[in-house]
């Protein structure tokens, strides 16, 4: 994972994660514009992730990667996901007026069988509040801001 040491957990002496890890379906089809520049010519994004079945009728995957000239409400939507070393949030959202949350206790509920948003909304809103924060850390180096 980016920025962060596997060494601890090879060696054993990991036993929980020090942070959340959170993932993203990132709609890029609402977030571009026409006038949207790639960060490096299309033709040297063809092909960069290596696949281990046939998509598309290739066995790699392009992935499209643009400068964001500015960051909106919108570009933050999306199904996401935020997974603490116990409890997951599971946001189901395209929209902020559109958005289902499901919280889960992977200690005690390993199948994520019970939804627990409404008994532990302290928890949600806390989780939920870090997903905000990396999604803008995201959009932030999308910008370039990080970059100057």
């Amino acid at each position: 994972m980016d920025g962060i040491s596997l060494v601890p957990l090879i060696e054993g002496k990991m036993p929980t994660r020090p942070s959340p890890i959170f993932f993203w379906s990132f709609n890029t089809g609402g977030a571009l514009r026409g006038d949207s520049k790639p960060y490096i010519e299309p033709e040297l994004q063809e092909g960069t992730t290596p696949l281990v079945k046939m998509m598309d009728g290739k066995y790699t995957r392009t992935f499209r990667n643009f400068h964001y000239p500015e960051i909106s409400e919108q570009h933050f939507g999306g199904a996401r996901t935020v997974l603490g070393n116990r409890y997951k949030l599971v946001v189901d959202a395209q929209s902020a007026k559109q958005k289902t949350l499901e919280l889960f206790d992977l200690k005690n509920d390993p199948a994520e069988e019970k939804n627990l948003i409404d008994s532990h909304r302290d928890i949600a809103r806390k989780m939920e509040r870090q997903l905000r924060d990396w999604q803008k850390s995201v959009l932030e180096s999308l910008t370039g801001a990080d970059y100057r």
